[in-house]
């Protein structure tokens, strides 16, 4: 009895052990599993190739849906994919054949330095930063976070082809900037809707920026700003600025050197517009009017005209 107690302890023993090590190893692997990597991933596919091959990544793998991306100088085809990331930070870049997503909130995209992008593109971001790129599809930049990318950023002088919607996400805070370098082209319709408390400057500073269609303007909170850097912008003739379908509850609306050459009416009780303004921006003040060469009738909480 004595010996057979002695073999099922030690037995037991064993398998406590045994047990153990299992459970350290399982929760081992379920802590680190808890955190997704956001690798930078860097293409290496040369002047052209294909996104959907691993060996045109730096990592041997294809891209995930948290990874930071790098391409610079390529023309890179998407395979018919609708693909996603983190993160993108494109110079010189063509992407073609599919559809392409960014998806973070503390992350900052960049697109820069002649790009052209040939499919629809949804970017979701800490915030955006364009400069003198070409997109020939729809374009949607959702300012998901608090960052304020200013100094030493130039964020403009690109054309977009097809319909553009500007989003401030619900908590976004900071400021996303276009028309900052260079004047941008819209040549078709713009729509900026503002649930956020961030700011959004369009018509920046030097350059014109041209509107080719109609601007739709919504939003319950922060502020959607035309030229009160000191840049300016041309409404083309036919085309008009009003509110968006869920209207302007709240959002500031500053319309600074701007040309419009139709009737202006926006019905925002709830907002502040300003028709031109003195406007003071990181501790300078910058007057700029606009030209309204048509009926105005603007309905608001505050109107501010100079």
């Amino acid at each position: 009895m004595t010996n057979n107690s002695k073999v099922i302890f030690e037995t037991s023993k064993g398998q406590t052990q045994f047990y153990s090590k299992v459970c350290f190893t399982f929760l081992v692997f379920m802590f680190l599993g808890g955190f997704v990597a956001k690798a930078q991933i860097t293409w290496t596919g040369g002047a052209a190739g294909n996104w959907n091959v691993a060996s045109n990544w730096d990592s041997g793998t294809i891209p995930g849906a948290t990874d930071q991306v790098i391409i610079a100088n390529a023309t890179v085809n998407l395979g018919g994919s609708n693909i996603t990331v983190g993160s993108i930070n494109f110079n010189g870049v063509t992407l073609n054949n599919g559809s392409f997503n960014t998806n973070s909130t503390s992350l900052i995209s960049y697109i820069r330095n002649k790009s052209t992008i040939n499919v629809p593109i949804h970017l979701t971001s800490n915030t955006i930063v364009l400069f003198d790129n070409t997109f020939n599809a729809q374009v949607t930049l959702n300012k998901a976070g608090s960052a304020n990318v200013w100094v030493g950023t130039n964020s403009g002088k690109n054309i977009f082809n097809e319909n553009v919607y500007i989003n401030g996400l619900s908590g976004a805070s900071g400021a996303m900037y276009l028309g900052l370098g260079g004047g941008d082209t819209f040549v078709k319709d713009l729509f900026i809707d503002n649930q956020s408390s961030a700011s959004f400057y369009l018509a920046s500073t030097s350059g014109a920026t041209q509107f080719g269609g109609n601007i739709s303007l919504s939003g319950n909170n922060g502020a959607i700003a035309f030229g009160v850097i000191g840049g300016s912008a041309q409404l083309a003739a036919g085309k008009t600025i009003s509110e968006g379908t869920t209207g302007l509850t709240g959002t500031t609306v500053y319309l600074s050197g701007m040309n419009i050459p139709t009737n202006l009416t926006l019905d925002a009780p709830q907002s502040a517009i300003y028709l031109g303004s003195r406007f003071n921006f990181n501790g300078y003040y910058y007057e700029n009017g606009s030209q309204f060469q048509g009926t105005v009738n603007v309905t608001a909480n505050t109107i501010i005209a100079y």
